[in-house]
Formats: C-alpha cells, structure tokens, sequence
C-alpha cells in the first residue's frame, strides 16, 4: 500500500517478495526487475528494517545498476546504536555512552548500578540513560524509558519487553537538549546533498536547519569513514550548541521533503559518477513542509476544541495557504488524494479487521504504528 503508485511520474508498480522473510527471493526478483528496465539506478526509500538487505543488492544488480544504499557491512554496523556512538567517540566527535543489554538480567545488573552510584554519592548529579531497542522497535520507541528506576518498575517494563543475545537493547546516556535530525548523500566521503532539521519521535513538520555544527559532524564523520551512499543521523543539541549524535539510520529521511522546490537533489541522484562541485541543500526560499492528515488529526483531537476552534481553523488555513503539503503537487494530484482517501483508510480498516494493536497512524512514512511493524 503506497499511494505514489498513482503517481505521473510511476511508470510502473511491482511488489516483490518480503526480504526479511525470503531474502534470496527478494535479492532475485529485484535483479531481474532491474535487467528488464535496464535500470541506471537504484534509489533505497526503505523502512528500517529492509535497509540491510537492501544493502546486499549491490552485488547483486546489473554492473551499471549504480546503488545508494551503502555498502553492506557499513549499513550492519552504523544500524547498531551502540557501535556508531563508539565510532564517532574514536572521532574525537560527540556522541552519548551506550552500553549493550543483551538480558533482563544485565539490564537489572546496570540499574543496581546506577542506584548504587547514586546512593553512595547521593550530593553529586549523576547521569540518567534512556533505554532503547537496538532493533527498529515500533511501538517500544515511544516510550522513553530511563534509567536508573525502581527495581520494581524496571521488572514491569522488562515483562513487556524481549531481550536477548539476537534482540539486544541499549542503555545510552539521556543528552537534555534540542532533538535535530539529518540527511545526506555521500560519495567516497564527500557530501554531495545535506538537510537538517528540528525532530521528534513524531516529526511531521520540516523546515530547514542551517547549523554549521550538524553538518561538519556529519562531514567529519562521512569523510574519516569514506562512505557512499545514504545516511541520516540524528542529534539532540546541548544548550551551548554542542551536537551529540544519538543513532544512525543508513537511509533516507523524510526532512528530504524541503527540496520539493530544487532539482538539486535530483541531479545529485541521477549521476553517481560527477566530479564532487560542492555540497546541495535546500533553497532558501523553501518553506515548512507538512501532511495534511497531521495538522487536520490536531486540530480536531487536541483538548479545547469547541473553545478553540475559530483559532485553528485560521491556523489549519494559514499552513494550506503559505506552507508545503509533502503529497500535493497540482500537476500530479493522484498521491495525495490517494493518500488520505485509500491508502490510510485501507491501512485502519486492515488493523481494525485483524485486531493488531497500534498507536497511532503516520502519514509521512505511510503506515501504522502498530504491533509487529517494520
């Protein structure tokens, strides 16, 4: 279900076989695809969970099939929280302490720990660290769970949970600041495009962030690795400004959005192989980009509507007037009335009927936050 099926620019739509589930299947089908489209390119706009195997088509692809993802082994080690943040800590770059928990136990082991610390110097501040899947977890990275806890409370959270050896957590320092994240495509370590932007967990709204400090952290980074290809990092800024990259997702962003009024990212894309002029970024006059099912899902569900409603309905009419809907191009209207009209609704239908718990629905990425998600 993906509503830019519908789209002038789709020349055509094919569904290939789950790659988490039968990966050899995938990585062929996407191969044969490729050689009967002589393709130049393939672009990854993945979910988390398929980056790694779309990482793998690489070796698999026509030899003038050019890939974005990045390279296999770099996609399996930047994925893992714990590795990246201890990558760029050998840098010299900032980045949280993260500690791998492969165990109810080991995570009962760093709480005592932590409580212990506390306790024995009970005038000196000490550190807390959220607790997170080292997987792309759907429903469990709403929940900002922090250490150190009450035992008590941290056996209740551990029953809701599974950890082990092949479903590592981490314990990572919690950094109090501004939530920031970024994209950029890179080649042999140069950064060809780069957008920034204020984040949240549920980040529906994009508007660039011109920091300098994001982005020579993310050119430092590319260049000492001399990646190619696809990578989002993501920051929480320090009062005094200080960058400390949280994780790694070696794939697109959706703040990519901003260059809706620039080709810039396009001729970036459609030619791996020019000769590095300097790094793209978004126009200046681009403005906020924003889903229109998000601002219309606020303004009706947040407390106060009766009392408030004349002075949303002018907020709702200001960001149709003077912001970017991300779907709605008036050449091309199909995905966006596909969007809201098919492929939500099919997507809530599908959940009511089969009766899997989700959290909310997500019309930039275009799925359910749901049980099981990917």
């Amino acid at each position: 279900m993906v509503a830019s099926r519908f789209s002038k620019c789709v020349d055509r739509f094919v569904t290939v076989p789950v790659p988490e589930k039968e990966t050899d299947a995938y990585l062929a089908a996407m191969a044969a695809l490729a050689e009967e489209e002589g393709a130049d390119l393939f672009v990854p706009v993945t979910s988390p969970v398929a980056s790694q195997y779309e990482a793998q088509l690489e070796r698999v692809l026509p030899e003038k099939c050019h890939s974005w993802s990045l390279s296999h082994q770099e996609t399996v080690l930047l994925d893992d929280k714990v590795v990246f943040c201890q990558a760029a800590e050998a840098l010299g770059l900032p980045a949280p302490a993260s500690h791998r928990v492969c165990s109810h136990a080991e995570a009962h082991a760093f709480n005592d720990r932590l409580r212990d610390e506390a306790a024995r110097e009970p005038t000196t501040k000490h550190a807390k660290y959220i607790f997170k899947n080292l997987q792309y977890d759907s429903m469990h990275r709403l929940d900002l769970f922090t250490l150190p806890c009450a035992p008590a409370e941290l056996a209740a959270y551990l029953d809701t949970i599974e950890i082990d050896e092949a479903n590592p957590w981490t314990a990572q320092t919690f950094i109090v600041g501004d939530e920031y994240s970024s994209c950029a495509i890179v080649k042999d370590g140069n950064l060809l495009s780069f957008v920034a932007n204020a984040a949240s967990i549920s980040c529906f709204n994009y508007s660039p962030e011109r920091n300098p400090r994001l982005r020579q952290w993310v050119q430092t980074f590319c260049e000492a690795r001399r990646l190619s290809g696809v990578i989002c990092i993501d920051f929480i800024v320090e009062a005094d400004g200080t960058p400390y990259a949280i994780e790694c997702n070696p794939r697109f962003s959706s703040n990519i959005t901003c260059f809706y009024n620039s080709s810039a990212l396009g001729e970036v894309c459609v030619d791996p192989h020019a000769p590095f002029t300097g790094t793209k970024e978004p126009l200046a006059s681009c403005v906020e980009t924003y889903w229109l099912f998000s601002e219309v899902w606020a303004a009706l569900t947040k407390p106060g509507l009766l009392r408030d409603a004349p002075a949303r309905a002018r907020a709702l009419l200001h960001t149709v007037r003077h912001k970017k809907d991300a779907y709605f191009d008036a050449h091309d209207p199909l995905p966006f009335l596909a969007h809201l009209f098919v492929h939500i609704p099919t997507l809530l239908l599908r959940n009511v009927r089969n009766g899997n718990r989700w959290a909310k629905i997500d019309p930039c990425i275009g799925k359910m936050t749901e049980e099981n998600g990917d």
